[in-house]
């Protein structure tokens, strides 16, 4: 097979391929364009298969209490009898390819390699995403509609229906933290931070302290950091306890497992048929929830 760098003929017109555009080059064009895209990603917890295309997690069913008895000399100890399955989950394959002609490296249409590449990236990281972001939605124990009420600064409560409202984030903080478990992530869409936006309470600095929106970028609400993602369901919002960034007081389980049996990787192949190469990215991988409670969806 041809090499990259063998392609360029200066006396014919062409040029070396640029290195970036080379393997490994184009290998880190792809992941890094691939791994801002996923944003559901960081609820999970990273779980390497070790070369094996399937794995058995640990799912704790039910609670027996986060605290141990008090007891007398000799009385007899208690056992925590709290039950513990397991479930056994299968990576799958994912893959996008595309064509890079021989006439793009000739005549050194780098622009055009480099977007495609990109999109490559882009492709593979926005399905990792959505794919994590529809086994959420789909585990959540616990599914409320919005009123879509807020207290107004003039201490008046307002209500805008079909959207999320204050009381609707802080409810679902409540609920959880009822079950002895803390949330840290609020996620939504483009259009659940537009609700979030135009609500007093996370854009008045000057009534409410700090700001909310630091050089424009969303910060923290009701204590919860904030992420959006397109591909979080239609008219759907999450506050989620990931075990991640905050004390897991009362949970000894994290939401769930990324297990990844390979990480995004390129391959190349020249096809002569088509005068071009063809650059592949693949992964396998699959998203698991194991504690349903840690995720409250709220829908409006």
């Amino acid at each position: 097979m041809t090499n990259f760098s063998d392609i360029g003929i200066a006396g014919a017109g062409g040029a070396n391929i640029p290195d970036q555009l080379m393997y490994p080059g184009l290998s880190q064009n792809i992941i890094e364009t691939a791994l801002p895209a996923q944003v559901f990603r960081q609820l999970f917890v990273q779980y390497p298969t070790n070369g094996r295309q399937s794995v058995t997690i640990p799912i704790e069913e039910g609670e027996t209490g986060a605290v141990a008895s008090r007891m007398g000399e000799g009385d007899e100890i208690e056992l925590d009898i709290a039950p513990i399955t397991s479930n056994t989950i299968t990576a799958y394959k994912i893959g996008r390819g595309h064509t890079v002609t021989r006439e793009m490296i000739l005549f050194q249409m780098v622009p055009i390699i480099q977007h495609r590449l990109k999109r490559l990236g882009l492709v593979m990281g926005n399905t990792i995403d959505y794919d994590c972001a529809q086994v959420i939605s789909g585990s959540s124990a616990t599914s409320t509609a919005c009123a879509g009420k807020s207290l107004g600064m003039d201490m008046t409560e307002t209500t805008i229906a079909s959207s999320i409202g204050q009381y609707d984030i802080i409810n679902g903080i409540q609920r959880m933290m009822e079950t002895n478990l803390y949330p840290d992530t609020l996620v939504v869409n483009p259009t659940g931070l537009g609700y979030i936006r135009k609500l007093p309470h996370y854009n008045s600095e000057m009534l409410y302290g700090d700001a909310v929106y630091q050089s424009g970028e969303l910060g923290n609400i009701e204590g919860l950091r904030v992420l959006v993602s397109k591909n979080c369901p239609a008219k759907e919002a999450f506050v989620i306890n990931s075990n991640l960034s905050a004390t897991p007081l009362g949970q000894f389980a994290p939401m769930g497992y990324f297990a990844e049996a390979l990480p995004i990787q390129t391959m190349m192949h020249e096809n002569q048929r088509r005068d071009a190469y063809e650059v592949y990215a693949v992964a396998m991988y699959v998203p698991a929830v194991t504690k349903t409670d840690c995720i409250q969806k709220l829908t409006y």
